[in-house]
């Protein structure tokens, strides 16, 4: 059976023209997207993923958290499928309500 699950390290634009980063395990990346829109992801789907995550300002310190969820779902006995893997974004996170 496919865990089909991957540890994701969204990056986007932040207002003052640096990068944030937010970590996150996720189940189906696929419908992040909008199959409508080529590759643009769906904003809804965006807040409710990582609408929660810690904002973090360095690379180093995203790969960190993710490295170390990566460490804790494998002590647990869980399968992360795709390891961990970076989204990019080309703008800045959207306002979740």
């Amino acid at each position: 059976m496919s865990a089909n699950n991957g540890i994701y390290i969204l990056k986007t634009k932040a207002t003052n023209g640096a990068f944030e980063y937010r970590v996150r395990e996720v189940h189906a990346i696929e419908n992040l997207f909008d199959g409508n829109n080529g590759n643009l992801p769906r904003e809804k789907e965006l807040c409710s993923l990582f609408g929660a995550s810690e904002i973090l300002k360095e690379d180093f310190d995203a790969f960190s958290v993710a490295n170390d969820l990566l460490v804790e779902l494998e002590e647990q006995g869980l399968e992360v499928e795709f390891g961990v893997l970076v989204l990019e974004l080309d703008s800045v996170f959207p306002a979740c309500a």
